[in-house]
C-alpha cells in the first residue's frame, strides 16, 4: 500500500485538517461542515467537500 492510501485511510480532528496543506483553500468550508469533536478521514473530508460544491442554489 502506498503512503497516500494509508493517509487516507488514518483519521483526524478538524483542528488536524485545518492545519493540513492540503485544505489551505477550503478553511472556510472545513470549519462550516465538519463537526468538532469527530474524526475524519481525508475521503471524508473531500467528499463532504464536494458534496457542499455540487449544491443546487436556490
Amino acid at each position: 500500500m502506498t503512503a497516500n492510501k494509508e493517509l487516507e485511510k488514518k483519521t483526524f480532528t478538524k483542528k488536524q485538517i485545518l492545519l493540513c496543506q492540503k485544505y489551505t483553500d477550503r478553511k472556510d468550508l472545513v470549519r462550516v461542515l465538519l463537526e468538532d469533536d469527530t474524526l475524519y478521514s481525508l475521503e471524508q473530508v473531500d467528499a463532504l467537500l464536494k458534496k457542499f460544491m455540487e449544491g443546487k442554489v436556490n
